[in-house]
């Protein structure tokens, strides 16, 4: 049992010493992830003439654009190709949004969630290694029995046998 404890301690340490690596590999820049997502109707609505490399695409997203330029026309125009006429008649329909969101957070719960899973793959290989020597069946079949079911009889029919 000392060297199981042992064994976690180690695992335990080793992963401490991951995250502590990425969260200072990571630059100020990598911390937080921006983008422009543009939610619109399918582009087939507005006619024939657009070019459109994905038929049935309702999300437009660009990473590049900054969050006072997150808008149609600054997003989903330059991927469909669209002249005026037809973003006057297709923008006013989409909404766009400025996303955010935290790189290290999702880094860290990757991290955690790796570390959870080892930990039950360790467990696992202990409780293989321990259970022949506990005497358990482990994962071989059990034999059958040649006649397992065995009739039921009531206190009442065996006294009332008796009696006759």
């Amino acid at each position: 049992m000392k060297l199981a404890g042992a064994s976690l301690a180690v695992h335990q340490l080793t992963s401490l010493a991951v995250v502590l690596s990425l969260a200072s590999l990571t630059t100020a820049y990598d911390h937080v992830d921006n983008r422009c997502s543009c939610k619109c109707p399918e582009a087939e609505t507005l006619g024939p003439d657009i070019n459109i490399d994905w038929p049935g695409r309702k999300i437009y997203i660009n990473s590049t654009v900054s969050p006072t330029d997150c808008d149609c026309e600054h997003v989903v125009k330059p991927v469909l190709g669209l002249d005026k006429e037809q973003v006057d008649k297709f923008c006013p329909r989409c909404v766009c949004q400025h996303e955010t969101r935290s790189v290290t957070t999702i880094k860290v719960v990757v991290i955690i969630i790796l570390w959870v899973m080892s930990i039950l793959v360790i467990y696992l290989g202990f409780l293989v290694c321990v259970d022949p020597l506990l005497g358990g069946r482990g994962l071989r079949p059990r034999a059958r029995v040649a006649n397992p079911y065995q009739q039921h009889q009531d206190d009442d029919s065996i006294n009332d046998d008796s009696a006759h």
